[in-house]
């Protein structure tokens, strides 16, 4: 019996700084990242379940909130990103005058909500541990 109160002390034992930067955030970001940029380009594989165990036991070790507030920066840096691509094709479309660049660029607009949605279809369910409250604050 007192190994199962082991395994519940080692759950809810608190990460230091470095351990949550390097077991948690670290390979959670990475993977989030292939997600959001929808891109097999140095693809590093790794389980769902592996990223949902990581992001249950950051959540019990007390960094829920630490949690929510780096997915909030990953998704704003990544939808800044897409932002300054999309004006820089506005840009050449304003520019040009031209229907071909305001085809593509509709095009691409289309293309990053499509892979956007599809990136947050997936995160979504891996957060579920994060409470309710932290979701509505966005």
């Amino acid at each position: 019996m007192a190994e199962g109160y082991d395994f519940l002390r080692f759950l809810f034992t608190k990460y230091s700084e470095s351990e949550y930067l390097t077991e948690a955030w670290t390979p959670i970001h990475v993977v989030l990242k292939q997600f959001l940029q929808n891109s097999s380009e140095n693809f590093q594989s790794m389980s769902y379940q592996t990223i949902y165990c990581q992001i249950y036991k950051s959540t019990c070790k007390g960094y829920k909130e630490r949690l929510f507030d780096d997915l909030k920066k990953l998704i704003i840096e990544h939808c800044q990103n897409i932002k300054l691509q999309l004006d820089e094709s506005m840009k050449r479309m304003i520019d040009d005058r031209s229907n071909r660049h305001k085809n593509i660029y509709i095009l691409q607009f289309i293309n990053y909500l499509h892979q956007f949605q599809r990136a947050i279809d997936v995160i979504a369910p891996l957060f579920h541990y994060l409470v309710s409250v932290f979701v509505f604050k966005i």
